[in-house]
């Protein structure tokens, strides 16, 4: 236990802090693609470990090193030939066929009459603005770019590959953000940020960043809150067994979506589900996690604030407050009968 300790982590598992202290902290390995990972079958540790317990020889490591390293290429092969495949049938067809149309239709209005205006039409067939060509090669750039970043940054050695794995996805996006705010077309930036700021649902973005804060609490071990969950409430849990206990969660996370956001109490719900499991709690944490994923996202009807839907439908002309209640009323009452008849004990036999 002491020897490998280092690898016993109870904090959030999902934040860089946790990369960097395993790996230059703890001297953890961080493989990050397929092909580094298979690169282990290889080494002398592993293949002595194999030899000693009598699992596998050295040559049967190196065969599995290889036939999974070929089913990994051809698998990847297959979904670049796909991908090209549905350009080539799919999408240049579809676009060819537009184009068809709005051409038939700009001809027939002209045989018909000249008075006819045909503006719309020659208008869909102009060529693209330097603007619209700048933000397709920025599109083009920032694909191209994570995808240089995913497949050289996850190889094995050199400065370069360094850098690129210290810079990943989400410094891509920050230099293609950096590029549109700098780059102007006509005196007009790419990316001008009061127009973009303008544009934007801030609500939602609060609440989604409101959910990982309340997320990173939950998992994080120096607020106290999973060491209080584990002291007090598993041993609870652990006695009702399976059926109930995926009930009781099921009702907790339905009360909670009906009183307050549900995309809030998903993340929520879904960290403490994630944390019981991860502490070797005996419940069935993928049919628990789609329990809370279904209940979160069917049933928050009862009062506005509970989803986008029920905003709407409280918001409507043709419903009363009564009736939009009434209705949340029913549709809990319904949602609850199913998941406690149908759905978790065929969740309990298929998972």
């Amino acid at each position: 236990m002491k020897k490998n300790k280092k690898v016993i982590f109870n904090g959030n598992g999902y934040n860089d802090e946790w990369i960097e202290e395993a790996t230059d902290v703890r001297g953890l390995l961080n493989l990050r693609s397929p092909p580094e990972a298979l690169t282990m079958y290889l080494t002398e540790k592993n293949i002595e470990l194999f030899k000693i317990h009598h699992v596998y020889t050295e040559k049967e490591m190196s065969s599995r090193y290889e036939i999974m390293l070929e089913n990994y290429v051809k698998t990847i092969k297959i979904e670049a030939n796909v991908m090209i495949d549905m350009i080539y049938k799919q999408i240049l067809p579809a676009v060819g066929e537009y184009t068809k149309a709005v051409s038939e239709t700009g001809v027939m209005k002209r045989t018909l009459s000249t008075a006819i205006s045909t503006e719309y039409e020659e208008k869909l067939q102009e060529p693209l603005t330097p603007f619209q060509r700048a933000l397709l090669k920025i599109v083009v750039l920032f694909v191209v770019g994570i995808v240089f970043v995913g497949g050289l940054g996850s190889a094995k050695g050199g400065a370069f590959a360094q850098l690129l794995n210290n810079i990943g996805i989400y410094g891509v996006a920050a230099i293609t953000l950096a590029l549109m705010i700098v780059i102007r077309i006509q005196g007009e930036p790419l990316l001008d940020l009061r127009k973009a700021a303008a544009g934007m649902q801030w609500d939602f973005i609060f609440l989604y960043a409101m959910a990982m804060v309340i997320s990173s609490l939950l998992t994080d071990a120096e607020t106290g809150i999973a060491g209080f969950i584990i002291r007090y409430v598993t041993p609870i849990m652990s006695g009702l067994g399976s059926y109930w206990f995926l009930l009781f969660l099921a009702l907790v996370t339905l009360l909670l979506t009906n009183i307050g956001n549900n995309v809030v109490v998903i993340f929520t719900m879904a960290s403490v589900v994630t944390m019981m499991a991860g502490q070797g709690m005996p419940i069935n944490g993928p049919l628990a996690i789609c329990i809370v994923l279904w209940t979160g996202l069917v049933t928050g009807y009862l009062l506005p604030a509970a989803s986008v839907s029920a905003a709407m439908i409280f918001g409507c002309e043709l419903t009363t407050s009564k009736s939009s209640i009434m209705q949340g009323v029913i549709m809990m009452t319904l949602w609850l009968i199913a998941l406690a008849v149908f759905m978790i004990p065929i969740g309990l036999v298929l998972l």
